[in-house]
């Protein structure tokens, strides 16, 4: 199976640790390639090697995330940017917008918020990856094909997360859903997990 390519960039060490260990990355398709610290030896990485996302810090010494993804156009890199940024100012916002950036997420990350953000990038320039989970719902039981199924048709919605599914939709709590999911058979047995 496939799986999208990413690098993380940010100068705090931490971070880019957090970054790595927070969410399962290969059971939602993504594979990390490249770990950098600065906007420089990223572009030097990218520049030899392919890389579908780029999920970078907006402020670093040498060579900010803004900088970064103008010399990536400019050196006609194909890569998508997902911007992190601990500024929550429009003129960030809008220049990563303007430079092409597909999300931006404010720092401190919440796990949750990260993994919306990948898995709406995920549907939209990389419609032909699917999860394993995606690919065989029968295998499900009730409650999770319900869940399958309200993803799959809210997609689109900048909204979606698991604590409006859970609270509005099923009526039950984040970490039981979390429960549930891990108690599936299917899930268990996922060649890709």
């Amino acid at each position: 199976m496939k799986l999208i390519k990413v690098m993380i960039v940010d100068d705090e060490a931490i971070v880019r640790s957090g970054l790595q260990g927070c969410i399962d990355w290969s059971s939602n398709c993504f594979e990390i390639v490249a770990v950098k610290e600065n906007g420089i030896s990223a572009l030097t990485y990218l520049s030899r090697n392919p890389v579908d996302l780029v999920v970078t810090d907006i402020k670093m010494p040498q060579m900010d995330g803004l900088e970064l993804i103008k010399h990536a156009r400019q050196a006609e890199c194909q890569a998508k940017f997902l911007i992190l940024s601990g500024y929550d100012d429009f003129a960030y916002t809008q220049k990563a917008l303007r430079y092409g950036a597909a999300d931006y997420i404010l720092k401190p990350i919440k796990e949750e918020e990260l993994l919306n953000s990948l898995l709406r990038i995920r549907m939209e320039f990389f419609p032909e990856i699917q999860s394993n989970l995606l690919l065989h719902p029968e295998r499900y039981s009730k409650t999770i094909r319900q869940v399958l199924s309200y993803v799959d048709m809210n997609m689109d919605q900048r909204d979606l997360c698991l604590k409006l599914m859970t609270g509005i939709i099923l009526f039950i709590s984040v970490s039981y859903l979390s429960n549930l999911f891990l108690k599936e058979p299917a899930y268990k047995h996922s060649p890709f997990l």
